[in-house]
């Protein structure tokens, strides 16, 4: 039987994670073994936005996940970690060219991003080695438009 911190932590990590988007510290996974061993792997593929992470440590702690009842809550957690991805991209993208007259404490960050660097990213994300998974341009704008919503609605 659990002792109640972890216990507790076992319950208020996914469900942090989905109402506040707030990962575990460093900190606490290190007091708290069991917690970092049940989630330490989501928390690194979520930090890094690696979807293909995501997925395997899901399935790897899938059974115990279910037992514990917070499978489904996890799996929500998802879109945390493809933001993540999606920031990345946008971050690295960089920013406008200076125009006249302009300062470089003037920059501005492109706020337009082709569509085809977010496809490469989730192309990346997803697929594993071997794995032949293929995303297409449609689906990837149609994530695109879902976490355009979900992140207005956050």
């Amino acid at each position: 039987m659990l002792t109640d911190p972890r216990r507790i932590l076992t319950y208020l990590v996914p469900c942090r994670l989905i109402t506040q988007h707030k990962i575990p510290s460093a900190q606490l996974l290190s007091e708290y073994p069991y917690v970092r061993h049940l989630f330490g792997d989501l928390v690194k593929a979520i930090l890094k936005g690696d979807l293909s992470g995501f997925d395997k440590a899901l399935v790897e702690g899938e059974p115990e996940f279910v037992r514990r009842r917070v499978f489904l809550t996890l799996e929500r957690s998802r879109d945390i970690a493809l933001r993540n991805l999606l920031r990345k991209v946008f971050l690295a993208e960089g920013y406008e060219d200076l125009k006249e007259g302009q300062r470089e404490s003037d920059r501005v960050r492109k706020s337009r991003v082709p569509i085809n660097h977010f496809a490469t990213a989730f192309r990346m994300g997803t697929a594993g080695p071997g794995s032949g998974q293929a995303i297409e341009d449609d689906e990837v704008e149609c994530l695109l438009a879902n976490m355009i919503y979900k992140v207005r609605a956050w």
